[in-house]
């Protein structure tokens, strides 16, 4: 079922023209193959058995994310989109939560409406389960692109600690304060 849901999930982010349904929110930067943002899809934060939590994330190359032509149709989309949310007063999680600045936020805003809306091909997709309480986490399923390859790990990894500060912090501090 694991497997299903990954290769929905990848088909429908490296698919142009599919539509918006994900909530892709920043929460770090990663260096994949160059610098890149990494992204976690709020609508698919569950609880798993235990009362662990689960999302999706994703890496994108920040040349990639740049890239996109604002005066193209779909770069106008997201332009008029990023400025819509933020003349309503949305604040991005990861400048609630004090690891940007609030003078980032239109970039952060525009670079999340590229994650919803645009086919880049991700430099990693993970499956992520975060144990709150112990401050620790595991991959359950792991996709990397790089350099034209594809990886693809559906075995769960060992269960880490997570460090005080980093990505995986970050996603404790957004995702673990729900409890």
């Amino acid at each position: 079922m694991l497997i299903i849901a990954a290769c929905a999930l990848i088909f429908a982010i490296a698919s142009p023209g599919y539509a918006a349904n994900f909530d892709w929110k920043l929460y770090g930067r990663a260096s994949v193959a160059g610098p890149s943002f990494c992204f976690y899809e709020a609508s698919s934060v569950a609880k798993a058995s235990g009362g662990n939590t689960r999302v999706w994330t994703k890496c994108l190359a920040q040349k990639d994310l740049e890239g996109v032509d604002p005066k193209s149709n779909l770069g106008t989309e997201m332009v008029n989109e990023a400025a819509k949310r933020l003349t309503a007063g949305y604040v991005p999680p990861i400048i609630v939560i004090g690891g940007m600045e609030f003078n980032q936020a239109p970039d952060i805003v525009a670079y999340e409406e590229i994650a919803d809306h645009s086919a880049i091909e991700p430099q990693s997709l993970i499956f992520i389960e975060l144990n709150c309480r112990e401050r620790m986490m595991r991959n359950l399923s792991t996709s990397t692109f790089y350099n034209g390859r594809r990886g693809f790990n559906v075995e769960a990894s060992d269960w880490d600690y997570v460090p005080p500060e980093g990505n995986g912090a970050t996603l404790l501090k957004l995702l673990c304060t729900r409890q």
